[in-house]
């Protein structure tokens, strides 16, 4: 009846389209030949009225009933298998692979549906429909407020059929997958950071009743010895004696990509301790923008000598300003500097605070007594 009406607006289009926008003003049958021509230009609301009738149609799903209750199942659940969960690989990545970028190989073990079988688990012509669910895969159970609940079955685990033990298949064993390896190349591209990702479409374990799920590969940034990463900046620390900070040095750095950069100070700069100097574009390249280059930072260490020599002394008496004297105060008392561990010396103290017993112990007096006592 449906492909009658449908084949008759097939014949007329122009009219059907002409009266399509008066379908309130128009008999009920052409109404009806315009459902059916909905239903049957949708192949899913084809096959649910194949299956189910006008009510499936209209309720989008098979209508069950639940202690009392008119339920609809939804037609996700048998129409389109779930998909599987993710398979996430923590990968570690060096600092060099994301200046320069670089490409590594993953041995991936994986489930697989079986080859032989094709993920029925055995001879089709020994399977049969699961007595249990009546081939649903599920038990449908009252809960509260009488909302159904969902079980998997446990004679078919959810396949909704079962296999006669002469017709397992005997590559999986009826498990209707097998192992397998297979190997993933991961491609770690320039700018790239730590906590990114890597997908990899349905390459996860794969299952009869589910669709694949993906392959999610996170990068971890590994310290690097000299180099620390600050967005697309680079820094570093680079200690000098003191002779250098005053009257120049020039060092050499072995870049990521294994360039030789020769750093010089800056002629008649004094360096102090903290001071921070670029290098500019020479930092990380920006993740997909070639164009874009961030900066080395230097952060510059003095090192200063313990002890100097009666001669070292003397040089640098006749290079600087001798410091004046501080007019020595009437009854001062001379202290002298000692080298300390302050660390050692707080645990001392605070062992020598912890285990100190009070002298004596105070009685405490109740206020209300001392009142009752007056009272009285």
């Amino acid at each position: 009846m449906l492909r009658r009406f449908a084949k008759t607006k097939r014949c007329f289009p122009n009219k059907t389209k002409r009266l399509s926008g008066l379908t309130n003003f128009l008999p009920p049958q052409f109404k009806r030949v315009q459902a059916a021509y909905e239903i049957l230009k949708d192949p899913d609301k084809k096959e649910l009225y194949d299956k189910y009738g006008e009510e499936g149609v209209r309720r989008g799903g098979k209508p069950v009933k639940v202690n009392g209750y008119n339920c609809t199942v939804d037609r996700m659940v048998y129409r389109r298998p779930r998909k599987g969960p993710d398979l996430r690989y923590p990968l570690k990545v060096q600092l060099a692979e994301f200046y320069k970028g670089s490409v590594r190989r993953l041995q991936l073990n994986k489930d697989r549906i079986c080859p032989q079988c094709r993920g029925v688990g055995g001879d089709p012509k020994g399977i049969a429909q699961c007595q249990s669910c009546d081939g649903k895969g599920m038990h449908i159970l009252p809960g509260q407020l009488g909302w159904p609940q969902w079980k998997t079955c446990s004679q078919c685990q959810g396949a909704g059929k079962q296999i006669h033990p002469g017709s397992i298949c005997n590559c999986c064993n009826g498990k209707r997958v097998v192992k397998c390896s297979k190997r993933l190349e991961v491609h770690v591209e320039k700018g790239m950071k730590g906590g990114d990702q890597k997908t990899f479409t349905r390459e996860a374990n794969e299952s009869p009743n589910l669709v694949a799920g993906d392959v999610v590969v996170i990068f971890e940034e590994q310290e690097h010895k000299y180099f620390k990463r600050e967005g697309v900046h680079l820094r570093m620390r680079k200690r000098i004696t003191l002779i250098e900070a005053l009257l120049g040095f020039q060092f050499v750095v072995r870049h990521l990509d294994d360039r030789i950069l020769l750093v010089k100070s800056e002629p008649g700069v004094v360096y102090r301790p903290g001071d921070v100097k670029a290098i500019m574009e020479e930092g990380m390249p920006a993740h997909r923008d070639p164009f874009t280059t961030g900066n080395l930072y230097i952060e510059i260490e003095v090192e200063f000598p313990r002890k100097l020599t009666e001669d070292q002394a003397k040089m640098f008496a006749r290079i600087f300003p001798v410091p004046r004297g501080v007019p020595a105060a009437n009854g001062a008392q001379e202290a002298k500097l000692v080298s300390v561990d302050i660390e050692q010396e707080r645990r001392k103290f605070q062992y020598i605070e912890n285990s100190r017993k009070p002298a004596y112990s105070e009685d405490r007096v109740d206020e209300s007594d001392q009142t009752q006592c007056r009272t009285q």
